[in-house]
């Protein structure tokens, strides 16, 4: 008789909410009540002819009516303003637990929804940065509780635990999308990690203000990529920057294995594995090789001319890391003499530009392998003269971009009161012509043109075409 009451007097305390379907989601199979608080609660839902009716309610309750379909699942909130998620491909709630944090440290909690950058101009490359992955949703539904849907499809796309007392955690994307909706994936809170180390040259010295980043396995639950992760793609996590003694303090890392990178503009670049943040690291960096000569124009020493290297297009596109191509520039000493860093894969050009708008680019020799590489003197020509006469542009200006097929593209842009314009160019080569007339940019015929390094100057005869883009 007592079951009896008690079980009338909860029948009354709760209540039926009902709705309508979410528009797209189609043949919904199960719609299912999860609340907030992970409660288990005595909830039933039903679906019929597009509405959705879910008993037992307790009001007050906090939670998500979650719609599970063929093509996909929704979710409505209950109790929770600004947790809708639109219709995804999969769902699942995260919890967190305290795992080795403290229960009091789960406080403040945030999770966000990140997937490797992928670069289709470099498809070979093997350390990533992260970017915000826009097709998964994250919302929270208590201080621990997490509903993350979505339809991603990069196979490393992951979210990332993140709170004040709790060390960051990566959870991969593939993990939620492989369980049910009902059933909560529990998500341990790690220990926040506290990384110190030194970075110095090759006899010791203090690299003052070395530039450091941390980067994790972008597979860290492969066992294959951990034995050879040497050559394993890369997720870059952290950075940070050494001070006056070289000395570095990484707080909040992830968990190893980590690969602390470290590179300064004298005494070069190294790196080191870490399995550990409770030993401190010793980071030892191996100075690079140097390109030197002196620039000249006119018989003279050229000053303050800005020296850089340029790395092949090809070699860039088919590069691992895009780092190993690229070095800080220089700028030439009053002798007109400079010194400039060479990048670990040297295939490409040194640039030198005045600030006359002239230059030259030299290849770097492919038969020093080791060492420094001496030019000797490069001697800047002058400007190279393009006359284009253009028809049917009144009020234009011609752009030209060159040369065509060299990374460090030059643009230059000429205006004229009469049917003929006069380019100065700094290098020789293919450019490409377009015009902007009105703030707007037009194609150009022909679209380009070719510039000898010696001899007269080209005249070309030009019309204005259709906008640039146009169909």
């Amino acid at each position: 008789m007592t079951s009896i009451l008690l079980a009338s007097l909860l029948a009354s305390l709760t209540q039926m909410i009902s709705g309508e379907i979410p528009p797209g989601l189609t043949a919904p199979a199960r719609v299912i009540f999860v609340t907030a608080d992970g409660s288990p609660g005595d909830v039933r839902c039903d679906e019929q002819a597009r509405r959705w009716s879910c008993a037992g309610v307790t009001p007050g309750v906090r939670g998500l009516v979650v719609f599970v379909g063929d093509d996909g699942v929704a979710s409505i909130s209950i109790g929770m303003p600004d947790v809708d998620v639109p219709v995804s491909r999969w769902g699942r709630v995260v919890r967190v637990t305290a795992g080795g944090a403290a229960p009091d440290d789960l406080h403040d909690l945030h999770m966000s929804a990140w997937k490797p950058e992928r670069s289709r101009a470099r498809p070979n490359t093997r350390r990533f940065r992260p970017v915000a992955d826009d097709d998964v949703h994250v919302a929270p539904m208590s201080p621990s509780s997490f509903w993350i849907a979505g339809t991603t499809t990069d196979p490393d796309a992951f979210v990332l635990l993140e709170g004040p007392a709790v060390g960051t955690t990566r959870l991969a994307a593939s993990r939620l999308s492989e369980g049910p909706p009902d059933e909560p994936l529990y998500l341990p809170a790690a220990v926040p990690l506290t990384i110190v180390g030194r970075a110095h040259g090759s006899h010791g010295e203090d690299a003052d203000g070395a530039d450091l980043e941390l980067f994790a396995l972008l597979a860290p639950d492969d066992p294959a990529v951990v034995r050879a992760r040497d050559d394993a793609p890369l997720l870059h996590r952290l950075s940070a920057k050494a001070s006056a003694d070289g000395r570095f303090r990484i707080e909040r890392a992830p968990d190893g294995p980590l690969l602390i990178a470290a590179a300064h503009t004298v005494f070069g670049a190294g790196g080191v594995w870490i399995s550990s943040a409770a030993v401190p690291v010793d980071v030892e960096l191996t100075p690079p090789a140097l390109v030197k000569g002196r620039v000249l124009k006119h018989r003279l020493p050229v000053p303050a001319a800005r020296v850089r290297f340029v790395p092949d297009a090809d070699a860039w596109a088919s590069s691992t890391d895009p780092a190993d191509h690229i070095s800080e520039e220089t700028f030439t000493a009053s002798d007109g003499t400079f010194a400039l860093p060479l990048p670990p894969k040297r295939v490409g050009v040194i640039r030198v530009l005045l600030d006359d708008g002239t230059g030259v680019r030299v290849a770097v020799p492919s038969l020093v392998i080791k060492g420094d590489v001496l030019l000797g003197d490069l001697t800047v020509p002058d400007a190279r003269r393009l006359f284009v006469r253009l028809a049917d542009g009144p009020g234009c200006s011609i752009v030209a971009a060159g040369p065509v097929g060299a990374l460090g593209l030059e643009i230059v842009k000429a205006a004229s009161a009469t049917t003929v314009y006069e380019l100065e160019l700094p290098d020789a080569g293919v450019w490409s012509l377009n015009a902007e007339c009105g703030g707007e940019i037009y194609e150009v015929e022909p679209p380009l043109v070719a510039v000898p390094a010696e001899g007269h100057p080209p005249a070309i005869d030009a019309r204005v075409l259709k906008p640039a883009g146009d169909s």
